[in-house]
């Protein structure tokens, strides 16, 4: 039997270099790397398996277009969470998708801890005061704790547990929201409503940390009325998809002071253009979607998880964390 052939694209050095690794010198099939998305849309005619992650996981209008005309393809890895520009594009029938599993969990959860405290002790704020050589200890006023607050986890799938982890570890409360309403670690948060109480778990919350998906249903979720749900001076973080917040609206929470700040590692757009106003709004802290980067367990986590799914389609067998595309 032939060799199969796995194509692995992504512009991404440290997953290029975390998953070469550990399939470089396995004798089963043949890599290719591709240099450029223009090698890996030439490497599809041949190609048996597709390893793939970048900005909405590199699946570009010309790669999809390349992979609805690859002959051999019949598994595409993911190598980076979300999954909404292969919805969008589609994936020939034929093709089996497969996620990330829990690599890249742990470095999120620890990404929106992180924005969460930086909101509550101010640390921007401290920053550029002391870039500019301010000591100025009014901001003691305006710190808060996260001791004994109650933090909603909207999103309560791998990401979302990982933060509630944490979370306790601050002497937060947990309570989450998922699609189902059902509890499946409830030692990790007290109670999980529905998305359709969204607005009753958010009355109880003094920080919000967002982690849905985005899908229909969740798109723009978090509206005038969801921020309004919330208890005055709550804290929000977003490090899911940036359209599942109506960042008019969030803007507008800010300004009035309702949401005293809120820390997005994602936005809507994205990037987030020059001039606009969530660059300015008060108690805005913003990264450019990095949350998921800076971890050697997770990309050890990840070259694992894609060593055994390797060897599973060749040995024919089933391949773990498929993705059900909508």
């Amino acid at each position: 039997m032939n060799k199969p052939c796995v194509l692995l694209w992504t512009p991404w050095a440290s997953h290029q270099s975390a998953v070469h690794e550990v399939l470089r010198e396995q004798p089963d099939f043949e890599l290719v790397a591709a240099a450029s998305e223009a090698e890996a849309i030439e490497g599809l005619a041949r190609a048996d398996a597709m390893l793939l992650a970048g900005v909405g996981n590199g699946y570009s209008a010309a790669l999809a277009q390349a992979v609805h005309a690859a002959p051999r393809l019949r598994w595409l890895q993911l190598l980076s969470t979300g999954q909404e520009a292969l919805e969008q594009r589609g994936v020939p029938q034929q093709v089996t998708v497969t996620g990330v599993g829990n690599s890249s969990a742990a470095v999120v959860a620890e990404h929106a801890m992180a924005l969460l405290l930086a909101l509550g002790r101010r640390i921007g704020e401290a920053a550029v005061n002391g870039q500019r050589g301010r000591w100025d200890r009014a901001l003691a006023a305006r710190i808060t704790s996260l001791e004994g607050m109650t933090l909603c986890l909207a999103g309560y799938g791998r990401i979302g547990k990982e933060i509630a982890k944490r979370a306790q570890a601050f002497g937060m409360r947990c309570i989450a929201v998922n699609r189902s309403g059902r509890n499946d670690a409830p030692e990790l948060a007290d109670t999980v409503y529905p998305v359709s109480q969204l607005r009753e778990a958010l009355a109880q919350s003094d920080a919000v940390a967002i982690s849905f998906p985005l899908t229909d249903d969740t798109r723009s979720l978090f509206g005038v009325g969801e921020w309004a749900a919330c208890r005055k001076g709550a804290l929000v973080v977003n490090v899911g998809r940036g359209a599942t917040v109506d960042t008019d609206a969030l803007v507008g929470a800010l300004h009035s002071g309702h949401i005293a700040g809120a820390g997005l590692d994602v936005t809507d757009p994205e990037p987030l253009p020059d001039g606009h106003p969530l660059w300015t709004a008060p108690g805005a802290l913003i990264t450019p979607h990095i949350g998921g980067g800076g971890s050697t367990a997770g990309l050890q986590r990840l070259g694992a998880l894609v060593l055994d799914n390797v060897r599973r389609f060749r040995a024919g067998a089933e391949l773990q964390h498929r993705v059900e595309l909508a």
